[in-house]
């Protein structure tokens, strides 16, 4: 199965750049996922995606944004040609412990088009022939070029609200309130957590623990806790051979069909589709 993921254009940067020739033949690529988000700008012809269960076709002119982690198939079809760019979205980090910000963005879009003519859409378009422009000629000091057009691109995304600011979300003094009970979830999220134990590291009672957690996090606690294993289980699933059964133990569930059924909630795929197209 091809997964669409493309080798890095720069060093030291999760950025990848493709400016595909015209395709001499019709052809698919099956359902796939990537920690990358993706975006695609038609320069001839169509191409059709396939995400959440709807189709989306794209025609020269347009523009789609697919977020990171989000299945999705495309249909490609002779003649056509696109600027394709995949990145690691390295911006969210904008609370006070990086480490646990990134448990906390899950409200962004999982795709967005951009039809020609439209005013972000142009501007767009203007940023990707700059990086590609740069990208392609290599000139001295081309990289930084590159990496401040494409910062330019995820701030036109979070202006359009595709990409949601932490801070539009989340009150840094409630944050700094619970981090105690973030950073010790972080720490024994493959144990056996109650609320009990975790209420503790605040010095309140459960009840009072639950108020607070929910209105720093907009989520409770099971959630919340449920969520960063899920997180913990992707990198074992890339990066080992074990057994799905084996990481649900090794990240604190307490049987594998709990855990299939959160991380489908969580990614929208199954740990096994998961495992398969990442590898």
């Amino acid at each position: 199965m091809k997964t669409e993921i493309l080798t890095s254009s720069l060093s030291g940067a999760s950025i990848n750049i493709h400016n595909t020739r015209k395709a001499t033949e019709d052809y698919i690529w099956d359902m796939h996922i990537h920690k990358e988000c993706e975006i695609c700008m038609m320069k001839k012809g169509k191409k059709i995606f396939y995400i959440n269960d709807k189709k989306i076709t794209i025609d020269e002119g347009d523009i789609i944004f697919v977020n990171e982690n989000i299945p999705h198939k495309t249909e490609n079809f002779k003649n056509s040609e696109c600027f394709l760019m995949q990145c690691k979205n390295e911006y969210y980090a904008t609370l006070t412990n990086a480490n646990i910000s990134c448990y906390l963005l899950r409200k962004d879009e999982d795709y967005a088009v951009f039809r020609k003519g439209d005013e972000t859409n142009l501007k767009l378009k203007e940023l990707f022939e700059h990086i590609y422009k740069e990208n392609d000629e290599k000139n001295l000091n081309y990289e930084m070029f590159v990496k401040s057009y494409v910062m330019q691109v995820f701030a036109i995304l979070y202006r359009c609200e595709i990409l949601k600011d932490a801070v539009s979300f989340f009150d840094e003094k409630s944050i700094n309130r619970i981090l105690p009970a973030l950073e010790y979830i972080e720490n024994h999220y493959n144990e056996n957590l109650n609320l009990q134990d975790v209420s503790k590291t605040l010095n309140v009672d459960k009840a009072h623990f639950c108020r607070l957690f929910k209105k720093a996090t907009d989520t409770s606690f099971v959630q919340y806790l449920n969520f960063v294993r899920i997180q913990k289980a992707e990198k074992l699933l890339t990066e080992t051979e074990l057994s799905i059964s084996e990481i649900s133990h090794r990240v604190g569930f307490s049987s594998p069909t709990y855990f299939a059924e959160t991380f489908r909630m969580i990614m929208n795929c199954t740990p096994r589709f998961y495992k398969k197209n990442k590898q």
